[in-house]
């Protein structure tokens, strides 16, 4: 894990060993499967010495950023790849849709002599 940086914690790195410490604790909180002696046992942590609530804040700091970071509600991470398919697919239904008019109209006489006055003026 890395070390917390001296900006986030007050001038100086938190030990990686407490950071971790602080990131299980957050994690169980998280979770909610802390019980009333798991939370008198991180209490004791946060006493126990300075560094253990100079990374507990740090957490705590982290976890109110990122609680301010814009959400997006019902977000779908599969609605992006669904709706590139749908595209894909009505691309591929147009261009067959293209290709079928091409063929009837260049099998009718009146389109067929259009496209042959066309070539004849191109060159």
């Amino acid at each position: 894990m890395a070390e917390l940086s001296s900006a986030d914690t007050g001038g100086r790195p938190v030990d990686p060993e407490i950071a971790r410490q602080a990131s299980v604790w957050f994690a169980m909180f998280l979770n909610g499967s802390d019980t009333d002696a798991d939370r008198q046992a991180w209490r004791e942590w946060r006493i126990a010495d300075p560094e253990h609530e100079r990374a507990w804040q740090h957490v705590e700091s982290v976890n109110l950023s990122l609680s301010k970071a814009p959400t997006r509600r019902n977000y779908n991470p599969w609605a992006n790849l669904r709706r590139a398919r749908q595209r894909r697919v009505r691309s591929f239904a147009l261009v067959l849709v293209l290709c079928g008019v091409g063929i009837f109209a260049s099998q009718q006489p009146l389109v067929r002599s259009w496209v042959e006055r066309l070539v004849e003026q191109s060159r």
